[in-house]
């Protein structure tokens, strides 16, 4: 298919994906009653101001929390839009903010107005979800530009991304660098040589961060400046930092309030403050703010003289803060003229600030997790793309089935990895799970690429004589015939399975019990339970709460797959839910999501499922088999 009839097709997808979160929006959030708003979590109500004050970038920060529903589970997350309402005064439209700082009962409320309504002293005051249309704005603005090149570079690359033309590339001396192993050192020279598109596939485990934050210093010794994107504001962040500790000079692109703390040092607001011209901006603001008061301060005798006055004050206000305007401006110039890794989200690339700039080399990190709209809003900047990432893991979300069906989760780095697998280069050393953990993966995913590391390969729990399975690197716990069926909570419509998580608890526990005992936290076993569910790891969070002992023995997160993308822990547990006559498994199908849950583990691996539900899926299947050969499987029965 030609690229501008795909693209177009795409931007009917688009379409379709943006009223299925508008209805999802409109249903969530503006049809329904605030009271089951809160009971879903969408919505927080009431809250109180606890503190008020000036925050990074001038910003107000708000600091809320919620008097009534305590401790329940809510959709609130750092860095997204929030509403601010009032029930007292139901015709003031809400303030939108961002959110931070987000615990259970807690959070922080960035407003960037310029002052906060008198309303809000009223009290019955609320926080709702918000709906933006930032993405799915710039995503379509992107895509209609690539179809619209027209005799131009962007024309060139658009033909290169979708199959059109091979990439260019040309032999340059042998990068070296000692720290790298011989794939990595093969993917920094592969993206040397490119001329127009370079892709690096990182599967679990395998550096591709470090690899990356290499090439990136590599082409910096050529060029003076690039851009550095992702799609997720950590990613982005985590890139600033390793890229800072690398020596290279960056500027972080976006809200300040959507970034974690040792980041903000970096971020364009800092820099401004920082500025040797910044008191200058800050008193030619003060002076015009104060003129403009001045101007609209309430006079008694208010005649044709005072009128003209103010006008004259207030224009002279605005002429100030036009110049303060352009003061900052070169400010900022300077800033990123001087930068040599500018640094923002994908949708952060659409910024006023980087509008007449344009980059020899755009890198995309977490490129597989990222829609192919979002993809496009950075590339529109370069001559040559860079993209990162591994298809074989999490894919984008997707809420509208019928854009699923119709391929709208098809990224970028699919495309390309399959029109051209010669620019693509592949890791293939991971340096975190044992063997028998990192296998399957390989097998299913990888086509028996994968290596471990010599170093991980053989890595265990620490052996006991009595209990031969704690170093067992994996195991796969049955609960086929133990009667633990899957239950779905009425008002959430997630899943959850009371039996397979005391059963998850009760192995957990014997597995502590049998290992040694450490004095400090520090020194504990870090340990990961995943659940695909949302409602199972709620269930397990109110289950360990009651087994202090257990919390005793490691460092324990539990999170959705979704929240343990890029990371990894000594022990990982991975509670599967299902258990039905049916063989329904529903979202379980989604096998890049799997791989993500079995490569989190360094030396312990323990899934629990029902094996005659899932053995309907071949999957499944194949990793029952791949247990049984390595004598990893264990009954529930066993703990009855």
């Amino acid at each position: 298919m030609h690229p501008e009839d795909l693209l177009s097709e795409w931007l009917q997808l688009l379409k379709i994906e943006e009223s299925t979160e508008k209805e999802a929006y409109q249903k969530q959030v503006l049809e329904t009653p605030l009271k089951l708003r809160k009971a879903q979590g969408t919505c927080w109500y009431p809250v109180v101001i606890k503190h008020t004050e000036i925050g990074f970038g001038q910003n107000l920060v708000l600091e809320l929390e919620r008097t009534t529903e305590l401790d329940k589970p809510h959709s609130f997350q750092n860095g997204q839009i929030l509403a601010l309402f009032s029930q007292t005064h139901t015709q003031q439209t809400p303030l939108t903010g961002v959110a931070s700082s987000v615990s259970k009962n807690k959070l922080k409320w960035v407003y960037s107005g310029e002052e906060l309504p008198d309303w809000l002293d009223d009290g019955k005051l609320g926080l709702d979800l918000c709906y933006d249309e930032t993405t799915y704005r710039e995503m379509r603005r992107a895509v209609e530009r690539l179809i619209g090149a027209q005799k131009s570079p962007l024309k060139q690359l658009r033909e290169v991304l979708f199959g059109v033309v091979s990439p260019i590339a040309y032999p340059r001396s042998q990068f070296a660098d000692p720290s790298l192993n011989p794939a990595q050192t093969a993917a920094v020279q592969k993206v040397l040589e490119a001329e127009d598109l370079a892709l690096i596939h990182g599967p679990p485990g395998t550096g591709k961060t470090t690899t990356l934050i290499a090439a990136i210093s590599a082409v910096l010794k050529l060029e003076e400046q690039v851009l550095v994107s992702a799609p997720s504001n950590t990613a982005t962040d985590l890139l600033c930092l390793k890229l800072s500790q690398a020596g290279v000079s960056v500027v972080r692109l976006g809200h300040p309030a959507r970034m974690s703390e040792e980041i903000l040092a970096f971020t364009l607001e800092q820099q401004i403050s920082q500025h040797p011209g910044y008191p200058a901006l800050e008193l030619l603001r003060k002076e015009a703010r104060l003129l403009r008061q001045r101007a609209l301060r309430f006079k008694r005798n208010f005649g044709p003289a005072e009128r003209a006055q103010r006008r004259e004050e207030l224009q002279d206000a605005r002429k100030m803060l036009a110049q303060a305007r352009e003061m900052e401006q070169g400010i900022v110039n300077h800033i990123l003229d001087r930068s040599q890794a500018i640094l923002c989200t994908l949708v952060g690339a659409s910024y006023e600030v980087l509008w007449k700039r344009h980059f020899n080399t755009v890198f995309i990190d977490e490129a597989a997790q990222a829609l192919l709209g979002g993809s496009l809003i950075p590339i529109q900047r370069a001559r040559r793309v860079v993209l990162a990432g591994d298809h074989c893991q999490l894919p984008p979300t997707v809420k509208s089935q019928r854009a699923l069906a119709g391929g709208f989760n098809r990224t970028l780095f699919e495309i390309c990895i399959e029109e051209h697998p010669q620019a693509a280069a592949l890791l293939n050393i991971q340096y975190r799970m044992h063997e028998e953990i990192m296998g399957f993966s390989s097998q299913e995913f990888y086509q028996g690429q994968l290596l471990a590391d010599p170093l991980v390969a053989e890595r265990t729990l620490p052996e006991n004589s009595e209990q031969a399975w704690i170093s067992r690197p994996l195991e796969f716990l049955d609960t086929a015939g133990c009667g633990h069926e899957e239950e779905m909570n009425p008002e959430t419509r997630s899943l959850s399975n009371s039996g397979e998580a005391e059963l998850l608890i009760k192995h957990l526990f014997q597995l502590g019990e049998g290992l040694p005992r450490l004095e400090t936290e520090a020194e504990r076993l870090t340990l990961g339970i995943i659940s695909p569910y949302r409602e199972q790891v709620n269930l397990l969070q109110s289950l360990l709460e009651k087994r202090p002992e257990i919390q005793e023995f490691f460092q324990i997160s539990i999170d959705t797959v979704d929240g343990f993308q890029g990371q990894e822990r000594d022990l990982i547990y991975i509670s599967l839910v299902r258990s039905n006559d049916q063989g329904e498994i529903g979202f379980l199908k989604d096998t890049r999501r799997m791989n993500v849950a079995m490569t989190r583990a360094k030396k312990k691996l323990v899934v629990v499922g029902d094996s005659a539900t899932l053995a309907h899926h071949s999957f499944y299947k194949d990793f029952l088999d791949y247990c049984e050969a390595l004598d990893a499987c264990r009954s529930g029965w066993e703990f009855f």
